[in-house]
């Protein structure tokens, strides 16, 4: 498993954590957002949660962008692109991938990620 859209995600996090451009977010709808460009003064992308797209060059081609960081950042919406983040989601993607031959969560648990034993315990709903 590769770690690079973990690392990209973090960066993204970065980026956007600085930004004051959160504030000047627009709600159109439920699942759709407005969000500023950081670099063309008064330029709108379109942002839209269920589909995981946004209308700057990198959302379009289907790639989790820094205007949809900011709508995760500042509503928590989820998206179908968003980069599994931790041990527990991807032992779920690992799950799906895998059925009955999945690894133990703690399998999942990264190099530089900070565990308790009580969140390595399985789910019931997980077991095999």
């Amino acid at each position: 498993m590769t770690l690079l859209p973990e690392l990209t995600f973090q960066k993204l996090r970065k980026i956007v954590s600085l930004s004051d451009f959160a504030e000047k977010i627009e709600v159109v709808s439920e699942d759709e957002y407005r969000v500023p460009s950081s670099k063309d003064d008064g330029k709108m992308y379109d942002v839209n949660c269920c589909v995981g797209v946004c209308s700057c060059l990198a959302g379009r081609g289907g790639a989790f962008c820094k205007h949809q960081v900011l709508v995760f950042e500042k509503f928590g919406r989820g998206f179908p692109n968003l980069p599994a983040i931790t041990f527990q989601e991807r032992h779920q993607l690992g799950f799906l991938a895998l059925g009955d031959r999945n690894h133990e969560p703690g399998f999942y648990i990264g190099l530089k990620e900070t565990v308790t034993p009580q969140q390595v315990q399985i789910d019931e709903k997980y077991k095999t």
